[in-house]
């Protein structure tokens, strides 16, 4: 059962590669090549993990697969005409106003390294008593201390200003007209990162990396001919496999044991595997929106208590849920990580990965027909921004139950940093093109106009 579900998955991933007009972005093929990769990682693991594949299994996450693919060519087929449009690659700088756009580099530089500068120190002085650079990390990790409503939103400003300036930079690299310093553009990713680091949250990490892989292959795609197709995909391979090691380094930061091969195993397979083992055995009850929705139920129960109402709604079960492994061979792990396709399961049953996968399938299609409408704008950023918790469907829990306020949050600072820093320029100078063309062919009209009413009087 093992392989022949290696099998089906593979050929679904072939099946979406082709379906998509070999896209490599294409969001159902972006989702199955997760699925796949960490599955891989789970047969990497048959011996030391004892895999056992049940069939449930096999099909609960076949059919999800086949529901988000539904639900992309739903979109598809609407906006074929859209599609067939923007599949005509623009040069940049056919696309950007005729005038570079001011980014202010420097002040965004200076910006980002004060907010950093101000959680970090914000989280460091919670193991204020602890000696060593990495037991203090450690200490932040274990203890949970929440920086405060200030501090969070300054840590959020800071990562979304490293998106918008990993933007930028993929601009000032591709396009010929802007000539913002890539070295300052640069200095915000690397703040973001660091204040990743000392937050010791990896996801954040893996969500900004993957981030600007993506953005990179969209500006790369729009601006290369196809038969770069490789040297693409080459390049994608090193910066993950850059992004590997520093995901493993940061876990060494927070004096984590493991080796590079166990700690990637378990990170990104043990969540699918887990969710194997889990749905064997799971028989309901359902929650009907409860295990999904956790953030939120509890934010509704907090309002009604405001006005004196006591109202249950949440499902009482903590966000981070460890599941001790061990297999029969000996070989122990202990993971919080499920997948997100257990979530839907637990509310919904196997109903639970046919409607949610699908109605994501048009989510995700529909930012990116708007993404490839719309070249190198905000939606753009909000494509790829996205595909970080698409991807992390068979891994954890990322759309609702962990980051559902916090996820809100970043799309909003994202868009209006995005408005601020860029989008108003661009829309100036636009307004300014459009006027200008107005008032010459205005001059142009009037022209004719004398010359025609000359020659009559002639």
């Amino acid at each position: 059962m093992a392989f022949l579900a290696l099998a089906i998955f593979i050929a679904i991933t072939v099946f979406a590669y082709f379906h998509g007009r070999k896209d490599l972005l294409s969001p159902w093929f972006l989702l199955c090549l997760s699925i796949l990769g960490a599955y891989s990682l789970v047969l990497l693991n048959y011996e030391n993990w004892q895999v056992v594949i049940y069939p449930k299994f096999v099909v609960y996450v076949t059919t999800a697969l086949i529901m988000f693919g539904l639900g992309c060519a739903v979109v598809r087929a609407r906006k074929a005409a859209v599609l067939k449009k923007a599949s005509k690659r623009l040069p940049i700088d056919d696309v950007l106003p005729s005038e570079p756009t001011h980014y202010p580099a420097k002040l965004v530089a200076i910006v980002s390294f004060v907010l950093t500068a101000i959680y970090c120190a914000r989280m460091l002085s919670f193991a204020s008593g602890v000696s060593g650079f990495m037991n203090k990390l450690r200490y932040v990790y274990e203890s949970k201390m929440p920086a405060g409503f200030i501090f969070n939103q300054a840590m959020e400003i800071s990562v979304m200003l490293a998106y918008v300036s990993a933007f930028k930079l993929m601009q000032s690299i591709f396009s010929h007209k802007d000539k913002t310093n890539k070295f300052l553009l640069v200095i915000p990713i690397i703040l973001a990162s660091v204040l990743c680091m000392i937050q010791t949250d990896r996801n954040r990490f893996i969500q900004l990396a993957l981030f600007v892989i993506l953005i990179y292959a969209m500006f790369y795609i729009e601006n290369t001919k196809k038969k770069n197709r490789k040297g693409l995909i080459l390049q994608i391979l090193i910066m993950g496999l850059v992004v590997v090691v520093l995901f493993y380094l940061f876990g060494k930061v927070k004096n984590y044991k493991s080796d590079i091969g166990r700690s990637i195993g378990i990170y990104a397979g043990s969540g699918l595997y887990n969710f194997n083992l889990w749905l064997e055995d799971f028989s309901g009850p359902l929650h009907y929106g409860g295990a999904t929705f956790y953030v939120s139920m509890d934010i509704f129960e907090y309002m009604f208590s405001l006005v004196g109402a006591n109202v249950e709604l949440s499902y009482n079960v903590p966000i981070v849920e460890y599941i001790t492994y061990i297999s029969p061979n000996g070989y122990v792990f202990s993971s919080n990580i499920y997948s997100a396709l257990r979530s839907y399961v637990e509310d919904f049953g196997y109903f639970g990965v046919i409607f949610v996968p699908f109605c994501f399938g048009m989510l995700h299609q529909w930012l990116y027909a708007k993404a490839k409408e719309k070249k190198y704008s905000i939606w753009s950023i909000l494509y790829c921004f996205m595909v970080h918790p698409l991807i992390c469907i068979p891994i954890l829990e990322r759309y609702f139950t962990i980051s559902f306020v916090g996820f809100t949050y970043q799309i909003f600072w994202v868009s209006v940093l995005y408005y601020v820093l860029i989008g108003k320029n661009e829309r100036k100078l636009s307004r300014n093109k459009i006027s200008a063309k107005t008032t010459s062919q205005d001059k142009q009209s009037r022209e004719t106009a004398m010359s025609v009413k000359k020659s009559r009087k002639t």
